[in-house]
């Protein structure tokens, strides 16, 4: 095989963390519950030339493996004492950018884009036809007739996939504001890992709203079958425990592994062994017959009289997640973002497309412990930034 020829899109390294017996791992397929023993790791989430040509698969890997160290150093861990010595480690400053990017990369997420894409464009197909008057009658009607079906966009998966993962750091500076906690799996129970890993998830906002900036937005991550992070909006929820590293109950590991199987394209991933095959076929029978009822968790808005825009914001996961060590405050629906001053950074950004002062910011808020400053530091240091 051709060097860089096999892609993957959840890493080889990653799915090693859930196997006792790697290059081997145990699997279930999505769609009909089966199980299946001794999957060779290489041959799994890859597709040949996913993202293109070996310039840009080798691009791919040199950012896995950066990312992949601090997933390291985190995995390690099981006390506030090893978490903290963590933070001060040079790799940590990746930790949000490697979960987003992960989140990204996947080709679950493409297909969700491009499908988004398709809507929005047969959307505006139709607006055009409504107020276009040198249409003749007929073909007005059958225009308005198109279903999404009808329309099929041109651009390859790949073309998607790098329109997202070139606003890496516009979406990681957008989650910078949340809290982060580590997840140890003590349990008997292996936490298992899915196709598409990192949930975004929203128990605070009643319709479920998972936009970057919302409030309540939870985002989830295994790194390995007992250590998972969790980032979370520290103003819209009430924790059991101040500690960082946080021990996890069996009814939270059947919870998240049943968010896996929810937010998978067609498979999840666990050790080889028939007890953990047991317990995760026992989660697929408990969510059969509602783990294909998600939505595409893009809407179509109107902006304006002449313009539409796609906007993340429905919750895809049909599943109303409980865990016993974080509850929702009550919802407060005045608030529409989760800080203002993150908002006005990132649309700043956006809109010079300025990559290097986004990661400017982010190696800022780094140095302060990972936490947004006041109004005033932050805004005072966007200003020196823009200045120079």
């Amino acid at each position: 095989m051709p060097p860089f020829k096999n892609q993957h899109f959840v890493p080889q390294k990653l799915l090693k963390n859930f196997s006792a017996k790697a290059p081997a791992v145990g699997m279930l397929l999505k769609r009909n519950g089966k199980i299946c023993h001794n999957i060779t790791i290489s041959t799994q989430c890859s597709e040949d030339y996913f993202y293109g040509d070996e310039v840009i698969e080798a691009n791919i890997t040199t950012a896995e493996n950066c990312f992949n160290r601090i997933w390291d150093v985190l995995i390690k861990v099981s006390n506030d004492i090893q978490f903290e010595a963590a933070r001060k480690n040079p790799t940590f400053i990746h930790l949000y950018p490697s979960i987003i990017f992960q989140r990204l990369r996947t080709r679950r997420e493409a297909e969700k884009i491009k499908k988004s894409a398709s809507e929005l464009a047969l959307t505006y197909i139709k607006a055009h036809a409504v107020d276009d008057c040198s249409l003749a009658p007929d073909v007005k009607e059958a225009i308005l007739k198109l279903q999404e079906n009808n329309l099929t966009m041109g651009k390859k998966l790949r073309f998607f996939l790098a329109t997202q993962i070139d606003g890496l750091v516009f979406h990681a500076l957008a989650v910078s504001d949340l809290g982060h906690k580590l997840l140890k799996n003590v349990t008997s129970a292996p936490f298992v890992l899915g196709d598409s890993p990192v949930i975004f998830y929203n128990m605070y906002n009643p319709s479920g709203n998972i936009g970057l900036l919302t409030p309540g937005l939870m985002v989830i991550f295994p790194l390995s079958s007992d250590t998972s992070v969790l980032l979370f909006d520290k103003n819209t929820y009430v924790l059991s425990s101040d500690m960082d590293v946080l021990e996890i109950k069996n009814q939270d590991v059947e919870a998240l592994n049943k968010l896996q199987l929810y937010n998978a394209r067609d498979a999840v991933y666990f050790d080889n062994n028939n007890k953990d095959s047991l317990f995760i076929r026992t989660c697929w029978k408990q969510e059969q017959e509602f783990l294909f009822n998600e939505k595409s968790g893009f809407t179509i808005k109107e902006i304006d009289e002449h313009n539409v825009g796609l906007f993340l914001s429905a919750q895809t996961i049909p599943y109303k997640l409980k865990l016993s060590f974080i509850s929702p405050r009550p919802f407060d629906a005045s608030r529409d973002v989760r800080s203002k001053e993150v908002e006005k950074l990132v649309t700043h950004c956006r809109e010079n497309n300025d990559k290097k002062l986004a990661f400017n910011i982010l190696n800022y808020y780094h140095i302060v412990n990972n936490k947004i400053a006041s109004s005033e530091v932050a805004l005072s240091f966007l200003n020196s930034l823009m200045n120079k």
